[in-house]
């Protein structure tokens, strides 16, 4: 039986971005780093820094061995979409009355 995987926006995604709540995009994965944080080496103010937008170049930019990027996937809570896909995939299926009101509240 294959996995679901969990699918988030940016705008999702930002809304954490507390010491307590922390999410971090990177590479189109969202990460919930929140128990994380007083272990990052490189500190939690990097990762609180890191909400809120893809954190890709900066994650890259950091050097992080291939044991760090093994690590990270068990924080891996999903996957990001583009608001921009999310709408073109609304053309592709007859809009329900809850697609019509969550599409309303956007």
């Amino acid at each position: 039986m294959p996995t679901i995987t969990k699918i988030y926006t940016m705008e999702e995604a930002s809304e954490h971005n507390t010491k307590d709540d922390c999410w971090v995009v990177i590479d189109g994965k969202v990460y919930d780093v929140s128990s994380y944080l007083d272990e990052h080496p490189g500190g939690d103010d990097v990762l609180l820094r890191a909400t809120g937008k893809d954190a890709t170049d900066e994650f890259e930019d950091a050097g992080h061995s291939k044991t760090a990027r093994e690590l990270m996937e068990q924080y891996c809570i999903g996957n990001l979409i583009k608001r921009h896909l999310l709408f073109q995939s609304w053309r592709l299926y007859p809009r329900s009355k809850i697609s019509r009101a969550f599409h309303r509240k956007s």
